[in-house]
C-alpha cells in the first residue's frame, strides 16, 4: 500500500491518497483506487489498460444502443434504505441485455461506464450524421433545387 501525495501537495490539499495492490486471479489485473476526501466523500476509480491481460475486443456501438435504449429502467429503493431513492436498470436485464460480468445480481460499474461510453459514441456518430443531411438539406434549399 502507498500512502498520500508528497508533502508539499498534501499541504495545498485536504486530501490523503490510499492505493491498494489488489491481486488477481481473473486475465485482467486491475488497481484500484481509494480516495478519501478528508471526512468528506469516498471515491472509487478503476484502472485498466492493455497490459496485465486484457483482451480488447470490437464492439458494435448501435447493437449496444438498441440494446440500452430497450432496457427497462426503474426508480427503486433498497430494503435496508427506505426512503433513499435509486434509478437504474435491475442486474438480471442489464446481464440479459448484454452479457457482461460474471454475475447477474449486480451491476459492475466498468460494465455500466463501457456501455454508456459506447451508447455515447454511437449517438455522437448519429448526431454527425444528421447534422451533414442538414446542411446539405440547407444548402439545397438556398440553391433552389427541391430534394
Amino acid at each position: 500500500m502507498t500512502e498520500g501525495p508528497p508533502a508539499a501537495a498534501e499541504e495545498q490539499t485536504s486530501e490523503w491518497w490510499q492505493t491498494y495492490e489488489i491481486p488477481s486471479t481473473l486475465p485482467l489485473l486491475a488497481r484500484i483506487e481509494l480516495a478519501w476526501k478528508q471526512r468528506v466523500s469516498r471515491r472509487w476509480r478503476l484502472r485498466f489498460g492493455r497490459k496485465g491481460g486484457v483482451r480488447p475486443a470490437k464492439v458494435k456501438a448501435e447493437d449496444v444502443l438498441e440494446r440500452l435504449a430497450a432496457l427497462p429502467v426503474s426508480l427503486w429503493t433498497y430494503d435496508f434504505e427506505p426512503g433513499v431513492r435509486h434509478l437504474g436498470p435491475m442486474a438480471q436485464d442489464f446481464a440479459a441485455a448484454f452479457g457482461l460480468g460474471n454475475t447477474n445480481r449486480m451491476i459492475e460499474m466498468t460494465d455500466a461506464n463501457g456501455v454508456t461510453m459506447v451508447a455515447v459514441q454511437a449517438l455522437y456518430r448519429r448526431v454527425l450524421k444528421l447534422e451533414k443531411e442538414v446542411a446539405r438539406l440547407q444548402s439545397a434549399l438556398r440553391n433552389g433545387s427541391s430534394e
